[in-house]
């Protein structure tokens, strides 16, 4: 097992079931951010771009907000840093869209998450900023 890629991963994840417990973000559904609400993988979102910014953002005029043109995934670089697999985004998005559970209570499932699902060695656990991150031309 990959200690060091344990440890990072551990400390990502943290550091965003932190910010769902922090009363900082406004709970929603169905989008990545809406308005002054976020899903909780909109947080995740919010953290890798206050982190190492790079993913462009945009403000579409219905209130939706989009990261490298997702609005209701996150992109790649955010689950990549996170060490998110495709069935954990689901079990995130069940857990807030379908059942309703609170930031604090998916904070707690995300901390399970890390405990039963440890990254393997050879996986993509944590990385910073990728080659895929799109930068805002300007």
């Amino acid at each position: 097992m990959d200690t060091n890629g344990n440890q990072l991963k551990n400390g990502n994840m943290e550091m965003w079931a932190a910010a769902l417990e922090s009363g900082k973000y406004l709970q929603g559904f169905g989008n990545l951010r809406y308005r002054n609400s976020y899903c909780p993988l909109g947080v995740a979102c919010d953290l890798y771009q206050e982190t190492f910014g790079g993913l462009v953002e945009q403000l579409w005029i219905n209130g939706l907000s989009s990261y490298n043109g997702h609005y209701a995934f996150p992109p790649r670089a955010v689950t990549w840093w996170l060490g998110l697999s495709d069935h954990d985004l689901g079990h995130i998005i069940y857990l807030n869209d379908d059942e309703g559970k609170s930031f604090p209570q998916i904070a707690a499932a995300i901390r399970q998450m890390v405990e039963v699902h440890p990254v393997q060695s050879g996986e993509p656990s944590v990385r910073g900023k990728t080659d895929n991150v799109r930068r805002a031309k300007g």
